[in-house]
């Protein structure tokens, strides 16, 4: 069988969200494939140009006889520049099979296909079993496609929607392995990339800074109105109606494994049971294990009591726990959240959590749904009171950008949300260049929001 390329596209023009980093399950399809007996490459277009200028991701596809491409379209923020990228492959190989993948080519798979004939084929969802289906078929010369679950393609002029049956099973999320990184090419430059920050391509590598970014599972169990991937979303983009979790047993066997790729630091975004015992058991397995490792984790709501202590008595001294109120006020709060918590709860949790020396970030912004003036001056308030009783507090302001399958996308007269990005076709205009959060709420105009956001910064750090 040929091997296959996998794609990603970085956006670089944005210098506040490049998008650096492959999508967490682009190695383990790679790995699921070569399980499978179907050879896989993946190409960091953005470094194997920072390596060698000159290097034509063309050139190179047709030198190494490469017809089948894979290309994520996981973040919005790539619209412009994948579909620009296919659309120069194509121009120069018409004989190439294009497939695309991720949360957003999921969500807007029909207007792609209708918009971009370059693009031959879209996996809605979980991809692993469907594109191992379409790869055979594509190599066997068939062309049997009717078939294939979660499957967008075109029969002539027609675009058909297979059903999107394959939702992954707790065996195959066991089995996948994230860290064979050999599959990315000049991989060893690769593994210094750090989140948000272009100059980690040319940067000296860092060995005491090794993030391994890897969560223990896929979904979510509430929606959070600015959410892309909230439980609303998740059934819409990936048929999945509630969270499935990777085993104890694998999640060790990857942490190990990167350990021996001398990664210290594991960041996990994937937490839809904030009161679960999943992590408490877990962190006492790892700490049985002795993996010596830190931890950076987002709380998707309070972590417990019992969840901080074995937090503390497991990961070394530098981890970091990061919460996100969000905001100050806690009807507004109520209203974009989905696990809820008062300011007193977390107040009281902050204090646990100094109490046992746990790093701890704090998180909030301004543009809320339903927020108004006083409410940001609630946060500000409740900034105040976090910088002057915890002074080791990690406090962060951040806006929020406009998010394809989010609840107040897709519902916002309901939460009084407007914005000119309904389309593909609008975030694929907009992300030609540096874009901005895209909406205003029934308060706000996009211009307060931003300027309620640098005075929420100014609060944290006059130097911000």
């Amino acid at each position: 069988m040929k091997k296959i390329t996998f794609i990603h596209v970085s956006k670089i023009i944005d210098k506040n969200s490049p998008i650096l980093l492959l999508p967490l399950g682009l190695t383990a399809i790679a790995n699921f494939l070569k399980e499978n007996k179907i050879e896989s490459e993946i190409i960091h277009l953005a470094l194997e140009k920072t390596i060698s200028p000159q290097f034509n991701l063309i050139d190179y596809l047709k030198a190494n006889n490469r017809r089948i491409l894979c290309l994520s379209l996981h973040w919005h923020q790539q619209s412009n520049d994948v579909i620009n990228a296919i659309k120069s492959i194509k121009k120069k190989m018409p004989s190439s099979y294009v497939i695309l993948g991720g949360f957003s080519a999921s969500f807007f798979a029909e207007e792609i296909l209708k918009n971009f004939k370059e693009v031959d084929f879209i996996v809605k969802g979980d991809a692993e079993i469907p594109l191992l289906k379409l790869i055979k078929s594509l190599n066997s010369g068939k062309k049997n496609y009717e078939n294939i679950p979660n499957l967008f393609w075109r029969s002539g002029k027609k675009i058909i929607k297979n059903e999107q049956s394959y939702v992954i099973s707790q065996k195959e999320i066991d089995s996948l392995k994230f860290n064979n990184f050999s599959f990315i090419k000049n991989f060893a430059k690769y593994l210094k990339i750090r989140v948000n920050e272009i100059e980690s391509l040319n940067a000296e590598h860092n060995p005491e800074k090794n993030i391994f970014y890897y969560n223990c599972g896929r979904g979510c169990s509430t929606s959070c109105l600015f959410c892309g991937g909230s439980n609303l979303s998740q059934k819409i983009i990936n048929n999945r109606p509630t969270p499935i979790f990777v085993s104890h047993e694998s999640v060790i066997r990857e942490l190990k494994k990167n350990l021996s790729y001398g990664f210290n630091i594991w960041h996990n975004s994937f937490d839809p049971y904030p009161l679960s015992e999943y992590y408490p058991k877990l962190f006492r397995k790892i700490r049985k294990e002795k993996l010596k490792l830190s931890l950076q984790f987002e709380s998707w709501g309070l972590p417990s009591e019992k969840f901080i202590d074995e937090f503390s008595g497991t990961f070394e001294p530098d981890s970091l726990l990061i919460i996100s109120p969000f905001c100050g006020s806690e009807s507004v709060r109520r209203k974009n959240r989905g696990h809820f918590f008062s300011n007193n709860e977390l107040i009281k949790t902050l204090r646990y959590a100094y109490s046992k020396n746990v790093k701890i970030e704090v998180c909030f912004t301004a543009g809320l749904a339903f927020e108004k003036k006083e409410d940001v001056i609630e946060t500000l308030s409740l900034i105040n009171f976090i910088k002057k009783n915890f002074k080791d507090i990690i406090i962060m302001c951040e806006a929020i950008e406009f998010e394809p399958a989010a609840p107040w996308f897709i519902n916002r007269k309901k939460y009084g949300i407007s914005s000119s990005r309904k389309t593909f076709m609008d975030f694929y205009k907009i992300h030609k260049k540096e874009s901005d959060i895209g909406y205003r709420t029934k308060e706000f105009k996009k211009e307060e929001i931003n300027r309620f956001v640098r005075l929420l910064k100014s609060e944290i750090s006059p130097i911000q």
